[in-house]
């Protein structure tokens, strides 16, 4: 049970929510826009989250899209992941949301709120991250399209008015050979201790990682180092891992002395399927 109360909307245009966002918040009731819920619902129930006014932009006819325009894949911020699990248009995006909660769960998170939440894995964000998706964002001014390199750092960057309206994604890139890789401390559908997600693309892998460090990322120094020709495939490895954004995690899941070892034997192991194929 939520122990506060609090006013909902359901508005069915851009222009319309973020009108609503800004009065409420002029009027101090801290809004926050509402997709799935998951998390706002969880937070809330823990007291970790207060509002007095929730806008639910699932009314937005563009938040709910799940098609092919010409050669581009778009899906709306509004499509849960079991959506996406089930089209199988992007496999390597099916193949991670089928990975992260139980399936109950999944029917309700939905992409935008997987990519934009407080939660540090947000694993459904990592093929995104190697297919250089496009975000298109809900601003005052109407829709702006940005690369999502440009968007995530740690988190999304957003102003507090603005939200995640759609992604897109090229054709191309949901057709080419890839992996998806996760290890948890117990369940198949915990809490990552390492999770990767990547493609083949030119000869070159590019791959993003959860649960390695406190935050998903894609690193350019890291893929240069496990691209790079030169080196043996061991030190190629080594030399990515010294690359990551910043120290190996360690928590109540795994060591920061195992993780290191469970993701260099992922990247042991795509690598080595990937120049196979």
């Amino acid at each position: 049970m939520i122990p506060f109360d609090f006013d909902y909307v359901k508005p069915e245009s851009i222009q319309e929510a973020i009108s609503i966002f800004r009065q409420w918040d002029a009027e101090g009731k801290e809004p926050k826009y509402f997709c799935g819920g998951t998390e706002i619902i969880t937070m809330a129930r823990l007291s970790q989250l207060h509002t007095k006014g929730i806008i639910d932009i699932k009314g937005i006819p563009d938040c709910r899209l799940l098609e092919w325009q010409n050669d581009l894949l778009v899906i709306g911020s509004a499509i849960s992941l079991a959506q996406l699990e089930a089209v199988q248009y992007f496999p390597l995006l099916s193949r991670v949301c089928n990975r992260i909660a139980d399936h109950t769960s999944r029917c309700k998170i939905t992409i935008g709120g997987n990519i934009c939440g407080k939660i540090m894995y947000r694993e459904a964000i990592l093929p995104l991250l190697v297919a250089n998706a496009k975000l298109h964002i809900a601003t005052d001014d109407g829709i702006k399209q940005v690369s999502i390199h440009d968007v995530i750092e740690r988190e999304v960057q957003l102003l507090p008015h603005e939200f995640l309206l759609k992604i897109a994604v090229d054709r191309q890139v949901t057709t080419l050979p890839y992996l998806s890789e996760k290890r948890t401390r117990i369940d198949r559908i915990g809490y990552p201790i390492v999770s990767i997600a990547a493609i083949h693309n030119q000869g070159e892998v590019h791959i993003a990682f959860s649960g390695v460090c406190s935050f998903p990322f894609r690193s350019e120094k890291v893929e240069q180092a496990l691209n790079d020709q030169t080196l043996s495939l061991e030190k190629r490895i080594s030399s990515a891992i010294q690359e990551f954004p910043e120290s190996v995690m360690e928590d109540h899941h795994a060591s920061a002395s195992f993780r290191k070892f469970i993701v260099h034997n992922l990247m042991l192991d795509t690598i080595e399927r990937f120049e196979r194929a």
